[in-house]
């Protein structure tokens, strides 16, 4: 009997250290790879949200995600069926969204991220179905984000397994915007292919700062050899200012834009060339 015992208590300190030392599995409901690139469309702040690098902190991968080509803005990962927030300051994490808790539950966010992410963040349905220009996707997760901030942050998120964040309601001092996965953007995952894709395809990326006071980078990438121009706009449609007007080799590059002259509002850059047009809205806050 002694023996059966102890062979119990083995067996199961066996199990359980089995249990924890093993991970939990991804819930892809936010895919994370180097290459990876969500595009939103919306009437007033088309954007792209590219993961451009890695970094390791206490031990685990964090994944860094920006609007640009360059310097990431945030890290996160995905581990257990939950989406954690590196605050670079201290090295802490927490949790952002968890996709193994009930509809009505909340997570509690630290201080200091009401104007982005909201305070609390709801889990509203785990069963939305919602139409973007990339398709129909169902079985969403709907999370409410309580925001406790003017005229700022994340008001709703949606999310696909396998996909990501498919839409998002965020509001801005210009009012609240929908955001809507875009037809080019679904997971690229090219993580070897990543620097071939920058240099052979055309992109204009979302300026940074945005919104900027006076200054802000915009970036482009051109496939061929070619003239460039990139001309600034106002909210009717006039031309402003021909930013840039140059011939370029094939490749990526960035422009310093000052804006001192103008007054506060929403304006609109086009990059043109023979092969490629594309045009993103700024926003100016003095």
């Amino acid at each position: 009997m002694e023996k059966l015992n102890k062979l119990f208590w083995l067996c199961l300190f066996i199990s359980s250290s089995y249990l924890y030392s093993s991970p939990l599995a991804d819930s892809s409901y936010f895919p994370m790879s180097i290459g990876n690139e969500w595009g939103y469309y919306s009437n007033y702040d088309p954007h792209s949200e590219i993961i451009v690098d890695t970094l390791r902190k206490n031990g685990v991968l964090y994944y860094g995600f920006t609007r640009s080509v360059t310097e990431p803005e945030y890290w996160l990962r995905e581990y257990g069926n939950r989406v954690y927030y590196l605050n670079l300051t201290d090295s802490t994490e927490f949790i952002l969204f968890d996709f193994t808790i009930n509809i009505g539950d909340s997570i509690e966010l630290p201080s200091g991220y009401e104007c982005s992410f909201g305070r609390k963040i709801f889990l509203v349905s785990k069963s939305d179905t919602i139409i973007t220009p990339a398709g129909t996707f169902y079985n969403c997760y709907h999370f409410d984000h309580g925001i406790y901030c003017m005229d700022a942050g994340i008001h709703d998120t949606w999310f696909a397994k396998g996909i990501g964040k498919v839409k998002y309601v965020a509001e801005y001092i210009v009012g609240i915007n929908n955001f809507l996965l875009n037809t080019y953007s679904i997971l690229t995952s090219i993580d070897e292919n990543y620097d071939n894709k920058i240099n052979t395809s055309y992109k204009l990326f979302q300026n940074y700062p945005n919104p900027f006071n006076p200054t802000t980078t915009i970036e482009y990438i051109i496939a061929k050899s070619d003239n460039v121009r990139i001309v600034l706009y106002d909210v009717l449609g006039r031309e402003v200012k021909s930013i840039l007007n140059e011939y370029k080799n094939a490749g990526s590059y960035k422009v310093l834009f000052n804006a001192d002259y103008l007054s506060s509002g929403i304006y609109y850059y086009q990059l043109i060339n023979r092969s490629y047009t594309q045009t993103k809205s700024m926003i100016l806050l003095k």
